[in-house]
This record gives C-alpha cells, structure tokens and sequence, in this order.
C-alpha cells in the first residue's frame, strides 16, 4: 500500500498531525494536567497545584525552610502542601508555641480533645491527625493510593489525585477509552493506547482516522495508454486493442493463431 510521512516545519508558527495541517499543541505533549500554550507554539506553562512548583510541577515545596516550629529542639515534618511539628517534652500547639502542663494550656493541636491522666495528658486526635499534640497529620499518600503515574496531594483525612492525562476516576484507575467516541472511518480498527488513539486503516486509506482514500491510479501503473480505474484497496486498467495483463503490459502475438499460410512469414504488429 502507498504510504507517506510529512515533516512538519519547525520555525515559525508550528503544526502537527498526519499532514502537518493542525496548530501544534504543546500542552498534548506536557507531562503536567494544568497546561496553559499558545497554538503553534513549542512553549507551555505547567499551572502547579498548591505544595507543588517547577516546571513540570515536580518539585515539591518545602514549607519547613521558614522554620516555623518555634520551640528549641522542636523538629519541622515537610509535606506536599504542609508540615507538621515534632514538639519536645512541655510543649504543644501546631508549631508547638505553646508550654503545656496541663489541658487549660490548650495542648491538643488541630481540634484535638485534651483529657486529664494521672500523669499529665492525653489528646484524642480528630480524623486526619495523629501525634502526642495531635501535631502531625496523617500522610494519606503514604499508601500510594494515586494509580498510573498520577500525583497524589495529602488533604486533612483525605488525598487527591492529579490525573496524568489519559487517565480519570478518585484514584486515575480509569484508562479513558479514546475510542469510544469511534474516530476512525472507513471500518478501520480503534487501538485505545494511553492518553490517545491509533487508527489501523484498511487497504486503501490512509490519515489520522483513515479518512483519506488512496487514489492507487495517481502512480500510473497502467501501460500502454490503457485507462485506469480507481477502486477500493486496487485499481483496474482497461487495456486498449492488442494488450493485455493487469498492467496491460502484454503485448498480444496475433500470430500466434498462425494465421499466415502457404508458407508465409508473420510478423505480429498491435492490435494486428
């Protein structure tokens, strides 16, 4: 079957596809969900949920480089989008500013409940929270529950998954069927690959959705000023008088009938 493949130009404004005819599209090629391009434009801007940056939005920040922990020896925990405090005996609180000695300093951090013990207190943490102050919150991703490369922000006893594209559902666990909305033509097959399609044409198209159809006549492949006609997958050639052959390529021998007689010598000339 013919084939081509176009080269698409890349100075200047820039194209994509099977025939270079659709703006390029940076953001389908971006390793981020949140993309922002201009059309025909190799540039791209990745929009970073809140505790990512970079680029790519990679990079986690890191909370704990303002120091927020403010008791001596206290020990700052970074997480995506968060920190938690590891505070040291007699204190308390998020970033562990309070001295505790009993539950009327408010201990408990993040709505935790403080209960009097015989030997100081005890604070029950709410959902999420966990800790002797109730200081640390619970990394849901710890688990990696975020599926398919998705990036996984920890929420107070929640998670959220930031999708790869290709991908959806709680946990990006749903391969997007991108078949589904059935485009390819002229009966071709649909190969779901991740985040984008594949059409496998059948003989005699050809295109992104196998939505152009090979003209198998354009190469002139009938001789002998035979006519072609395009079909499906094929071509046919009408010979002329005194040719034949799929090509018409064969020139016919009328002498082969030995139409001469009385010793006669033939001589095959077309269509003669």
């Amino acid at each position: 079957m013919d084939d081509y493949a176009c080269i698409c130009a890349r100075d200047g404004v820039r194209y994509m596809g099977k025939h270079c005819d659709q703006l390029y599209d940076a953001c389908s090629f971006a390793p981020c969900e949140n993309c922002l391009s201009t059309p025909g434009s190799a540039e791209y801007h990745c929009i970073c949920p809140e505790g990512l940056t970079g680029d790519n939005c990679t990079e986690n920040v890191d909370e704990c480089l303002s120091n927020p922990c403010s008791a001596p020896r206290s020990l700052c925990v970074d997480q995506l989008n968060g920190y938690f405090c590891r505070c040291p005996e007699g204190y308390g609180g998020r970033d562990c500013r309070t001295h505790v000695t009993d539950c009327i300093d408010e201990p408990c951090s993040n709505n935790g409940t403080c209960f009097l013990r015989p030997e100081g207190f005890e604070c029950q943490c709410a959902p999420g929270y966990e800790g002797s102050t109730c200081e640390e919150n619970l990394n849901e991703c710890a688990s990696d529950p975020c599926q398919n490369g998705a990036i996984c922000l920890d929420g107070v006893a929640e998670f959220h998954c930031f999708c790869v594209p290709g991908f959806q559902g709680y946990n990006c666990e749903i391969d997007i069927n991108e078949c589904a909305s059935r485009p390819c033509e002229n009966n071709a097959t649909c190969i779901n690959e991740k985040d984008h399609y594949e059409c496998e044409c059948l003989d005699g198209f050809a295109g992104v959705n196998c939505e152009v159809e090979i003209d198998e006549c354009e190469s002139n492949p009938c001789r002998n000023g035979a006519t072609c006609h395009d079909l499906i997958g094929m071509y046919s050639c009408e010979c002329p008088p005194g040719f034949d052959g799929l090509d018409c390529e064969i020139d016919l021998d009328e002498c082969e009938s030995l139409p001469c007689q009385n010793g006669a010598v033939c001589h095959d000339m077309i269509n003669r």
